[in-house]
């Protein structure tokens, strides 16, 4: 049944029409867009228009059909959004100013994705859900398939022992640049799963912070699909009985350039159940700074592959593995960098571990290894700095100068990224070769991209990874009258042969002109370099 104020017939944009020419008859399928803004006067009386939007979502969803998009105004809208179509929904100005808030207080959470029923949700944030059963903030039916992207879920809770305080999907769910925080549950304070789509679980660029559980307060996920998690940020989030960052119970799962930090109840549990076998691949991760009473950071009785990653500065406060904790099942361990973890017993690794190669660990009390002995260094200090924000979009721990897991790497793997999608191999020991270092993060030096507008005379700076100033002066020798003579410069990654990646743009009336660049720069491999400038003739 249509809204009584909707005009279906009504195409508010461009309609594309397919029609079926059958013996007397043709049909014609229209896609359509709805608008909804609280704040119009007019909009009791609304039919959906840009001009005469609903006063609330529910309004909109209940004309709208496949194919339509709908488009929210900036506001606070205290409702249940229940989506049984595939549709597009827009805050039209983003999470901050479009909020749907409470849902229908303990039945229905903020957002709802029926059986069947496939969404693309954009721009909004939805708040304060509270839930007597699962999922608080977002409800993702079986069957159902939801797409967030640059979406909030806050403050959000399911309550009496149930799962998912601010997401719990049966579905499949894709999250992009999405912020999960403050949440709260049994099971899963930000996000439980139990994936039952073709596409599964996949988290790209997110935040998950904040949140709290009894068990698993960041993310639970409890599946036979396979999981994807990249370029995320799991932090600050509290489990009283375990789990702090993540719990994977039974499930195959890959992250790469994460960063786990801050998280109580240990950053990762990794375990099986009669549902399945788990598996947890990180690639290029950082674990840093968590603790429990046991297992601070990674604790595992499934399996566990931990490649060209950092585990350093967690906690186990009365138990052992404060690093790892290596329980019945096994963990594998290639180029990664298990340092500054602390435990009355086992501090960096506690039980077995399978070594890969080429892995730094610095106290080896309570830990065995086994497997690939090459290129390991134990008992040794990396010489690590503090978690910070070294370029790219997760914190890490970088190389100091002087630390032995630079370019300790395998020789024969001369490709590839860091987590901070640096080039991974560098000369970071100034031999003259560039090797792969240990650990998350590449060593050498390397300027944090970062574009400059550059006139006659300026004088600037800008750190490399080691910490040092890379400073550089510009002289214009030649101008033209009227023209602006400054020049933009874009400050990249070093490149794989180890030289500075400069760009320079011309603006119009410069180019046949000449040019110094004045620089002075220090480099970890060579003296600081003269003040002689460097002339550069623009084509």
């Amino acid at each position: 049944m249509l809204h009584p104020h909707s005009r279906r017939t009504r195409e508010v944009r461009t309609c594309l029409a397919v029609v079926i020419v059958q013996t007397l008859a043709a049909s014609v399928a229209c896609a359509s867009d709805w608008y909804v803004d609280q704040s119009y006067s007019g909009c009791s009386t609304g039919s959906g228009g840009p001009n005469d939007p609903f006063c609330t979502i529910g309004d909109a969803l209940t004309v709208a059909a496949d194919g339509d998009t709908i488009h929210i105004a900036p506001g606070d809208y205290s409702e249940s959004a229940r989506i049984f179509a595939d549709l597009t929904v827009i805050g039209t100005q983003g999470a901050s100013v479009t909020r749907v808030l409470f849902g229908t207080s303990g039945i229905l959470p903020p957002l709802w994705v029926d059986r069947g029923a496939s969404a693309t949700v954009i721009g909004l944030s939805f708040e304060n859900g509270i839930s007597w059963s699962n999922g608080g903030g977002v409800y993702v039916d079986a069957g159902a398939s939801l797409a967030l992207e640059d979406c909030v879920v806050a403050n959000c809770a399911a309550t009496n022992f149930s799962y998912g305080g601010g997401i719990y999907n049966l579905g499949s769910l894709k999250m992009l640049r999405t912020t999960l925080r403050g949440n709260d549950a049994y099971f899963g304070g930000g996000l439980y799963d139990r994936s039952s789509g073709s596409q599964g679980l996949r988290i790209e660029n997110c935040l998950i912070t904040q949140n709290t559980a009894t068990w698993s307060a960041g993310l639970h996920l409890y599946s036979t699909i396979a999981a994807e998690i990249h370029s995320t940020t799991i932090s600050d989030n509290v489990a009283s009985a375990g789990g702090g960052g993540m719990e994977a119970a039974g499930q195959e799962v890959e992250l790469s350039n994460c960063t786990f930090s801050g998280n109580s109840g240990g950053a990762l549990r990794v375990y099986s159940t009669n549902s399945g076998y788990s598996n947890v691949r990180l690639l290029h991760c950082t674990i840093s700074g968590n603790w429990d009473d046991s297992s601070g950071g990674i604790g595992n009785s499934a399996t566990v592959f931990l490649w060209s990653s950092t585990v350093a500065g967690n906690v186990a406060t009365s138990g052992s593995g404060g690093g790892i904790y290596s329980g019945s099942g096994t963990i594998f361990i290639g180029h990664t960098v298990l340092a500054d973890n602390s435990a009355q017993t086992g501090p960096d690794c506690f039980g077995t571990v399978t070594s890969l190669g080429y892995n730094l660990i610095e106290d080896t009390a309570d830990c065995t290894i086994i497997g690939d002995p090459t290129g390991n260094l134990l008992g040794v200090d990396p010489l690590l700095s503090g978690l910070a924000d070294n370029g790219g979009r997760t914190l890490t721990h970088r190389l100091l100068p002087g630390s032995p897991a630079r370019d300790a790497g395998d020789p024969s793997i001369t490709t590839g990224k860091d987590q901070r999608g640096g080039s991974r191999v560098l000369d970071g020991n100034c031999d003259g070769v560039a090797v792969r270092d240990m650990g998350a993060v590449e060593a050498g030096l390397t300027l944090i991209a970062e574009p400059r507008t550059l006139r006659e005379g300026d004088v600037g700076e800008l750190l490399t990874d080691d910490g040092e100033p890379f400073t550089y002066s510009l002289l214009v020798i030649t101008a033209v009258d009227g023209v602006d003579a400054s020049i933009p410069i874009d400050f990249g990654l070093l490149s794989d042969q180890g030289r500075r990646s400069i760009s320079m743009v011309v603006p119009p009336g410069l180019s046949g002109r000449s040019m110094k660049l004045r620089a002075f720069a220090f480099d970890p491999c060579f003296e600081p370099r003269g003040s002689d400038p460097v002339r550069i003739d623009f084509e």
